[in-house]
């Protein structure tokens, strides 16, 4: 028998939401999303980020994790700034990849809209230099090519809620 030895590569589990909203523009209906341009790169991506434990010593749970890095990374608040669309397996999406320094990095997103109309003030974490609200076709091309497949995924399911 031959055995195949696996190497030990770390894991980031990563959460967050696709922020997004609908906007009226000459009479239409259009839908807008939110992405982060991380400093020193041109990597556009929803806001999201790692799992922290908490001060009791217990991990976060997903949604905690979504919720804190949201707020940290743009001060949106969810249920002041934000609703969860639905916290529901069926509506989150979740992708996979390995990243130039050999981290896994497993991501879980769910789409959560803003509760005012065409908010464009975000206010940003350190680690990010410039967002913008893109418009669904705009989105797709310019998000971090690793996102594409979940970010369509979303708004399938933002459109048929």
């Amino acid at each position: 028998m031959e055995y195949q030895l696996l190497s030990r590569q770390k894991i980031n589990h990563v959460r967050g939401f696709i922020v997004y909203q609908e906007c009226e523009n000459q009479g239409q209906s259009a839908m807008e999303y939110l992405l982060l341009k991380k400093k020193l790169e041109n990597d556009w991506s929803p806001p999201k980020g790692k799992r922290e434990r908490k001060s009791d010593g217990k991990w976060e749970n997903e949604i905690e994790t979504a919720r804190r890095e949201t707020n940290e990374e743009t001060g949106l608040i969810e249920g002041v700034d934000f609703k969860l669309l639905h916290h529901n397996i069926c509506f989150q999406v979740s992708l996979e990849y390995t990243n130039p320094s050999n981290i896994r990095k497993i991501v879980t997103l769910w789409p959560a809209k803003l509760q005012s109309s065409c908010v464009k003030v975000i206010r940003l974490s350190q680690e990010h230099e410039e967002f913008r609200w893109f418009k669904t076709d705009e989105g797709i091309k310019i998000i971090k090519d690793e996102y594409r497949a979940a970010l369509k995924q979303a708004i399938n399911r933002i459109n048929n809620s």
